[in-house]
């Protein structure tokens, strides 16, 4: 079955947008909180970025060059993240293949503006993407068509902007999100149908100079 292509170019625009929304995150790369998370900050978006990445080339791939074989449907827990858009926390392990490697993050800024690029360019296959109807496998989630993976990218996203803010939130009490110069906001999130970034509201104090 195709998939709506406008729903698609929609999931692929909010996928950019939260994307963009990384960038403010680089100057607490080093921040971290043992009790939310084991990863820091910057671990968090260097996982995000390596995720996105390979997406983005599973995306733009043709699956008669993959020699995928035979692909397991979608697992039920697969459903679940689709339809919720909520991925448990601690439900598991990342793949050792995104998990974090880098000992720093100097050139963590750079990394988003490239890893935004990437996305930014799936606005242009959409249609292609809605009309793939081939299963791409996923670590744990079973074989998933590539407007569902999409669809798991975004919530993937959410998923560690979430971690994150609550990351710096438990360093920086008050703090909701970040503003794009790095100030601390108060973010309404992006809905799903929305492709409009979302409103920023700024918050009466800066966060301590790290």
């Amino acid at each position: 079955m195709v998939t709506d292509p406008i729903a698609v170019y929609d999931t692929c625009r909010r996928l950019f947008l939260e994307t963009t929304l990384l960038k403010p995150r680089c100057k607490y790369a080093g921040v971290v909180f043992d009790k939310v998370s084991a990863w820091s900050v910057g671990q968090h978006l260097e996982h995000v970025l390596s995720v996105n990445a390979r997406g983005v080339v599973l995306l733009t791939s043709d699956p008669r060059e993959l020699n995928l074989g035979s692909v397991p449907p979608i697992t039920p827990a697969g459903l679940r993240i689709l339809e919720t858009g909520l991925i448990p926390r601690g439900g598991g392990k990342a793949p050792d293949a995104v998990c974090p490697k880098l000992t720093n993050h100097v050139d963590l800024e750079e990394d988003v503006e490239r890893g935004i690029s990437l996305v930014d360019n799936l606005g242009f296959v959409y249609r292609d993407i809605a009309a793939d109807t081939a299963l791409f496998p996923h670590p744990m989630l079973g074989g998933l068509t590539k407007a569902q993976w999409v669809r798991f990218l975004e919530i993937h996203v959410q998923h560690h902007h979430k971690i994150i803010h609550d990351i710096i939130a438990r360093n920086h009490p008050g703090a909701h999100a970040l503003a794009a110069d790095g100030t601390l906001t108060m973010v309404t999130p992006i809905r799903q149908g929305s492709t409009n970034p979302p409103e920023v509201l700024p918050l009466p104090d800066e966060p301590p100079a790290q």
